[in-house]
């Protein structure tokens, strides 16, 4: 075996429970602004708008990719989504006349919403359905539940779990198409810094493990540059009642407050309570104050809110015609948290492309991509798997989530 080839079954087990003790704090240690080195050798810059060229890779039949999916139960309406995205993507380059005239050929399993719904699964995609990839799934916990199995079966998944060790654990064959916890909270700390020009920072987050993870990384970053916060303040998820902390928070002066919540109702009850205890610091919302729940509030709410955000959809061409293909096929709004998938499926066939239908030269090639554009961002996959280091900083202006610029952290 050489050094590029990615690890073997042996010994892989092992690796994944001693990495996962050390992950946050590998991460915490890399914490920092600014870009690094772009890695080569680097794979020419495309697009979803692009045709996918011919190519000298053989390929003796249709290239099947599977989509795990929770088409039943709790999130089934995501796992619908999810089918949709993904189905509209192998359409539409099929459309084009696939993969040097091979059609892709999507497959559906049901995660069926829970650990062990995605295993079966993920059985399912291993023993049946001769994979050169598979999609899904979104959620770190479900993610963490199959990737030592993963490692067994040696199949490249694309997935977007956020949870920044899912890719730091020595699992090769792990691929995040979203930015990791750890870049919206660089993010939110270069504003903060750089842009708000805040001296006295202060962070109130939940007690999940995103609200904790997101403050230590905005803690660390702040650190890095010299800076310690002001305050840092936490209260129970799904707490009604913030004026405790807020009021602690108030108390020291900060001018400018990052706010780290895992869910948006927490996030609306928080908004309201600011206004009304007066607190004039300047906010900067994690990803949850973009959701639907937050975008209702009054305009007077969201005036000093800036917000951190995987992607403001409808900025981009490859975005656009992800939304045209959408509406044209089903007659309704697109999905943004879908659109990932879609990218996954365009990313499968350009790669397939290039590399064939072998796993390991999928996996090799895959991690050559720099700067393809998708309709959720451009993607440049760093040696652990990540694919998204950017993140987009947007306003409210009349209670309309408007985009401002975006933020590349680099590979961390």
């Amino acid at each position: 075996m050489t050094s590029s080839d990615p690890p073997g079954r042996t010994g892989v087990r092992a690796a994944l429970r001693l990495a996962m003790t050390l992950g946050w704090l590998a991460l915490l240690v890399g914490c920092q602004f600014g870009t690094t080195a772009t890695p080569t050798p680097e794979a020419p810059p495309s697009s979803t708008l692009d045709a996918i060229p011919p190519s000298a890779a053989t390929l003796d039949g249709p290239i099947n990719l599977t989509l795990l999916a929770d088409l039943s139960d709790t999130d089934a309406l995501d796992g619908a989504m999810a089918q949709q995205a993904t189905a509209l993507a192998a359409d539409h380059i099929n459309a084009q006349g696939g993969v040097n005239a091979q059609p892709i050929r999507l497959t559906v399993r049901d995660s069926a919403s829970s650990n062990a719904g995605a295993l079966q699964a993920l059985e399912l995609a291993a023993s049946a359905d001769n994979a050169i990839a598979l999609i899904g799934p979104a959620d770190s916990a479900r993610v963490q539940s199959i990737s030592e199995r993963i490692a067994d079966v040696e199949i490249p998944t694309l997935m977007a779990g956020a949870n920044a060790t899912l890719t730091r654990v020595g699992n090769p064959w792990l691929f995040r198409l979203r930015p990791d916890d750890g870049v919206p909270a660089r993010a939110m700390a270069a504003w903060a810094l750089n842009d708000l020009k805040g001296s006295r920072i202060a962070v109130l987050h939940d007690s999940s493990s995103v609200g904790i993870g997101g403050a230590d990384l905005i803690e660390a970053a702040l650190k890095s540059k010299g800076l310690s916060l002001i305050a840092r303040q936490r209260y129970a998820a799904g707490a009604r009642d913030f004026s405790a902390p807020l009021r602690l928070i108030k108390a020291t002066g900060a001018d400018v407050l990052c706010l780290y919540t895992s869910r948006p109702a927490d996030g609306v009850a928080l908004l309201q309570q600011i206004k009304k205890l007066g607190l004039r610091a300047r906010l900067i919302g994690s990803p949850a104050y973009a959701e639907a729940a937050i975008r209702q509030l009054p305009g007077d709410l969201l005036e000093s809110l800036t917000v951190v955000v995987d992607f403001v959809p409808g900025r981009t061409p490859e975005y656009a015609d992800y939304a045209r293909a959408w509406r044209a096929r089903y007659q309704t709004e697109p999905d943004a948290s879908s659109a990932w998938r879609w990218d996954a499926v365009h990313l499968a066939a350009r790669v397939v492309a290039r590399a064939g239908a072998d796993k390991h030269r999928f996996r090799a090639e895959l991690l050559k991509t720099k700067g393809f554009k998708g309709a959720s961002g451009a993607f440049s996959f760093s040696a652990d798997g990540s694919g998204r280091h950017s993140v987009d900083v947007a306003q409210y202006q009349n209670s309309v989530l408007q985009y401002v610029q975006t933020i590349d952290t680099g590979s961390q």
